[in-house]
């Protein structure tokens, strides 16, 4: 639960960081307010709380969660954080829209598209030549690649 959150709020930071080059957002480091939660990032209306974070990010479209809600109990899966990616570049019409094709045999058709403009482009590699790992947890470090790729 604790990656889960600082994977949501590093995100957050990111979203926030994205937000700022296109219009001035209200965003300043503090201490941390309240104990329960680490991040130490208050943006207004989003203190601290990864539920509350998480329903920000489902209003800018980026974090839609399932039918059983957020789950932010658990990590994320790699096909999760390719959805995520997707939508965190703005692609998401883009990758519905198109055709897409990658060497992955082990895809859930819901995530196909996405992995496969994901692999087109060069910003994801399969875990072997014809596995991705869809539902293998992504790391800290591989969604760390996915954010610094140019």
């Amino acid at each position: 639960m604790k990656k889960m959150k600082s994977l949501f709020t590093k995100t957050f930071v990111f979203i926030n960081c994205i937000t700022l080059s296109m219009q001035f957002v209200s965003a300043k480091v503090i201490k941390n307010i309240d104990e329960k939660y680490e991040s130490g990032v208050y943006t207004e209306g989003y203190n601290n709380n990864p539920d509350e974070q998480a329903l920000m990010l489902k209003e800018l479209g980026i974090f839609i969660g399932s039918d059983m809600g957020f789950e932010l109990e658990r990590n994320m899966t790699r096909a999760e954080a390719a959805v995520v990616m997707v939508r965190l570049l703005g692609h998401e019409e883009l990758v519905l829209n198109g055709d897409w094709s990658c060497p992955f045999t082990d895809l859930p058709d819901w995530v196909k598209p996405y992995v496969g403009w994901m692999y087109e482009s060069g910003l994801t590699n399969g875990i072997s030549s014809t596995k991705y790992g869809p539902k293998q947890n992504v790391t800290m470090e591989q969604f760390a690649i996915f954010l610094t790729i140019d």
